[in-house]
């Protein structure tokens, strides 16, 4: 089934799909954490089974945002070793599974409603998977050159 494009992230979702990436799907379940595990498998273990129960953390909501160039979570973390008090926070991956926006312990609220109510995502996606296109680009760039200079030492 075919995504419909927003105007404004067309020509990112074109670029992100030309560099071989997927943008996340906009509906996969209804749970939380069966949306957020199935975007962000093989990208990041954030959401995996073992690492939600060793931090006592528990997925409320799971959706893709701006037409699937990153993923947002609401989720409930313990804010101490024994599980005692829990804080709520959203928390924001791009397509390579890394946190772009996450609240400190510190800073999450007492609620769901207010976690989700204070969310503000300012980062301009095309200007975000530029750079991070970009810086990767040159990370491969530098280690194929490696390589290459590896296979002609054997070589010669």
């Amino acid at each position: 089934m075919p995504i419909t494009v927003i105007e404004p992230y067309a020509k990112t979702i074109d670029a992100i799909e030309s560099a071989g990436l997927r943008v996340f799907r906009l509906e996969c379940y209804r749970l939380g954490k069966q949306n957020a595990q199935q975007n962000l498998r093989g990208k990041t273990h954030y959401v995996d089974d073992g690492v939600l129960r060793y931090h006592h953390a528990r997925i409320l909501d799971a959706r893709a945002i701006c037409d699937g160039l990153f993923f947002k979570i609401v989720e409930s973390v313990s804010l101490d070793m024994r599980n005692t008090r829990r804080g709520f926070r959203v928390v924001v991956f791009d397509l390579f599974g890394a946190v772009v926006e996450r609240a400190s312990l510190e800073d999450c609220h007492k609620s769901r409603q207010q976690a989700e109510k204070h969310f503000y995502f300012p980062i301009d996606p095309q200007e975000y998977y530029a750079q991070r296109l970009r810086e990767l680009g040159q990370i491969e760039a530098r280690q194929a050159k490696r390589k290459l200079e590896a296979a002609q030492a054997l070589e010669g």
